[in-house]
Parts: structure tokens; sequence; C-alpha cells
């Protein structure tokens, strides 16, 4: 006789499920804090990757990925606290003309711009 695994089963997809509603409403919040602070921070264009762009790759723990092009890379620094305290997670902030995966990021990255541009 199987073993009846329903009760997991459910479990695993309500789970999965609370997962992917929060990494929507995180990307979301996201993209709403780039448009709040981007002049403050010279941020012309950004790119959101890694686990929060990509669905049923988020997980409770999971940092929030950002590579930005920036007319003020000194405030880099600044820019991760602040974006830190408000999404209440970790945020990776990267300036993409400092990285040597730029490429990749701007392929499997979700481009960002400011509304107003």
């Amino acid at each position: 006789m199987p073993f009846d695994t329903s009760v997991l089963d459910e479990a695993i997809e309500r789970r999965s499920y609370r997962l992917e509603e929060e990494r929507k409403r995180l990307f979301a919040q996201t993209v709403a804090i780039l448009e709040k602070h981007s002049s403050h921070f010279g941020i012309r264009s950004a790119y959101i990757f890694g686990s929060l762009a990509q669905p049923r790759r988020f997980r409770e723990h999971s940092d929030v990925d950002i590579a930005i092009e920036t007319s003020r890379p000194e405030l880099l620094s600044e820019a991760i606290g602040r974006f830190s305290t408000l999404l209440e997670r970790d945020v990776d902030l990267v300036d993409l003309s400092a990285v040597r995966f730029a490429d990749r990021i701007r392929r499997e990255g979700v481009p960002w711009t400011p509304k107003s541009s």
C-alpha cells in the first residue's frame, strides 16, 4: 500500500504559495523604493536580479539583489543601508559598471528605469 503524502504535499504547496506571494510583495516594494530614492542616490537605471526576480526561487531568508547604474557611486554604502532598512532584508546593491558579470545581470535581471524618464 502506498504511503499517503497528501497532507505533506498540501503543506509544501501552501508554503510555496506563501513564499511566492512574499516575493511579489517584496519586488513591488523594491520598485517603489527605487522610484522614491533614485534621484537622491543618482540611480539612472537598475536591474533586480537573483531570487527576487525569479518565480519559485525566493526563500524566507533571501536577500534582495539590485544592480544600479549611478552618477553617485560614492553613495553606494548609504543606499545599501537605506534600502536594507526599508525592505527589512539584507540588500546586495552593486554598481553595474564595477562588476564583471554585468552582461549576465542585464540578460537575466528585471530592468527598472525611473518613471519620470
